[in-house]
């Protein structure tokens, strides 16, 4: 019912008239300084959400990464003064949709740049109707999945007048995105404008409506927020600016009658992070641990998933050890979960998240054999993005070693390994990279488990013939492709009709 609170512009509104007997979820401070920051802090609690944002004449993208770094060094001082758990750092405002590849760099990059110090992102900050539907699914993609933690998504949202709060593109778009329904979502600006794609309203409220209209209109917004709950507040535009252009937004006369709005809210427990197990194991410690986990009793497959973000490079900026906790904060508070994948592998080693003994999540969906999927299947993330390329080298490895040791603890062979998008079929995961190399990925798994010890058989050559014939078999029955030059040459070895090995084992009848 608190949802509603206000954007503060400058230093000079009174913040005794924040909160009375009770306080707004949420503030907005725009090129406030430290000391307001913090008289803020005193009047609204700990526990109420606090925007900052710095007002930029410029905001160039022409070299995305370098304008973050350039927009973190600036306000690194006062980021460091401030920052809590309970608080959220804006960037650039309002960028078009024409921008957006560059817009996403630079924002992917800033959060890097906060996450560094501990510090939280309102991510986007996007005008009324931005981004674009299909931006949302492919350009942002990224950047909505890094929206995790106590990150946020920052939107703006404006009416023409009282009917349009109905208007589904101006008010709550994000219940037309399933991705943003688990995101935390933050209305950093709101209230009457001009609409130019319906070509109505006025700049202000002020210009449009009497002040019981406009406090109608806030309650009926207010009203409508409050049904998704995860959306943290919204904050009305705006109180403190001695710009004439936005005067006729101003809300002072207003306000008290929306904080003498707020009500005694029944505080929710809130969601804990999952219990994990939080151990970096080599894969030789891994390959002892597995067949001792209890895997067997519940386990039937093995699932293969990649993180896609984040990808090696970002991984390997903070680590296992620090990204851990953060997951379990990810999976049970912003989700609600109450297991995650059982392992990530990375270059560093495998790290076991979700308890072996136990299902985890990783699939939506019920499994033909009974139950979910999450009943029967070991999840491991291979992290990495493998969307074009295939995971390689020592991430690879790991990830061959971590497949092997848990087919092996569930007493099932590599007809039993699976990947993501087997499972659930509006997942592109492990990504196609990664699903081009599968062959060879079921290949190297199965001569883990399956490791052939030939240093007692006979050197016959109907010996040697037979077990290239079951090594071309097993092959084929992996998916290996059947014109590739190895299943080529093994080919030429064994076929019927004058193959290598069939003359080689006539001439030595015949001799």
């Amino acid at each position: 019912m608190n949802k509603l609170g206000v954007q503060i512009i400058g230093d000079n509104f009174d913040v005794n008239q924040l909160a009375g007997a009770y306080k707004p979820a949420m503030v907005k401070l725009v090129d406030c300084s430290v000391d307001y920051y913090w008289k803020v802090r005193s009047i609204v609690g700990s526990t109420s959400i606090i925007i900052v944002r710095w007002y930029l004449p410029s905001q160039p993208l022409d070299n995305p990464e370098q304008r973050a770094d350039e927009w973190f060094n600036s306000h690194k001082v006062y980021i460091m003064a401030v920052k809590s758990d309970y608080t959220l750092f804006e960037g650039y405002n309002e960028i078009a949709d024409s921008s957006a590849p560059q817009y996403c760099a630079f924002e992917l990059h800033r959060i890097m740049l906060l996450e560094s110090i501990g510090a939280n992102a309102c991510i986007g900050n996007w005008s009324v109707g931005v981004p674009g539907i299909i931006l949302w699914t492919i350009t942002y993609a990224g950047l909505v999945n890094k929206c995790t933690g106590r990150h946020a998504i920052g939107l703006h949202e404006y009416w023409a007048d009282t009917a349009d709060i109905d208007n589904i593109w101006h008010c709550r778009r994000y219940n037309m995105l399933p991705s943003l329904a688990t995101k935390r979502i933050v209305i950093t600006e709101c209230g009457r404008d001009y609409l130019s794609d319906i070509k109505r309203g006025q700049p202000g409220w002020q210009l449009t409506c009497s002040a019981n209209t406009m406090l109608s209109d806030l309650f009926k917004y207010r009203d409508l927020i409050n049904k998704d709950a995860n959306v943290l507040g919204a904050t009305v535009f705006q109180v403190g600016s001695t710009d004439s252009r936005w005067k006729p937004f101003d809300v002072s006369q207003l306000w008290a009658s929306v904080v003498s709005s707020y009500v005694k809210e029944e505080v929710t427990p809130m969601a804990t992070p999952i219990p994990i197990d939080g151990r970096l194991m080599s894969v030789s410690e891994f390959s002892a641990y597995a067949p001792n986990s209890d895997a067997k009793n519940w386990a039937t497959r093995v699932c293969i998933h990649h993180t896609y973000i984040p990808n090696l490079a970002d991984w390997a900026a903070r680590g296992w050890e620090k990204r851990k906790a953060n997951m379990a904060y990810y999976y049970g508070v912003t989700l609600g979960w109450n297991s995650g994948p059982h392992l990530f592998v990375s270059p560093e080693g495998i790290g076991l998240f979700s308890p072996l003994s136990k299902p985890g999540t990783g699939a939506k969906g019920l499994d033909p054999e009974g139950g979910t999927w999450n009943d029967h299947t070991i999840h491991i993330e291979v992290v990495g993005d493998y969307t074009i390329n295939p995971p390689s080298g020592v991430a690879y490895n790991n990830a061959v070693a971590a497949a092997a040791a848990c087919l092996q603890a569930t007493g099932k062979n590599i007809d039993r390994l699976t990947y993501h998008h087997n499972l659930q079929a509006d997942t592109d995961c492990p990504g196609k990279g990664f699903r081009n190399i599968w062959a060879k990925f079921v290949f190297d798994v199965g001569a883990l488990i399956n490791k052939v010890n030939l240093s007692n058989e006979s050197p016959t050559p109907s010996k040697i013939r037979w077990h290239a014939e079951e090594a071309y078999r097993e092959l084929k029955a992996a998916g290996m492709p059947e014109n590739s030059i190895g299943m080529q040459r093994l080919y030429e070895l064994i076929r019927l009709d004058g193959g290598l090995m069939y003359r080689f084992e006539n001439s030595q009848k015949g001799g």
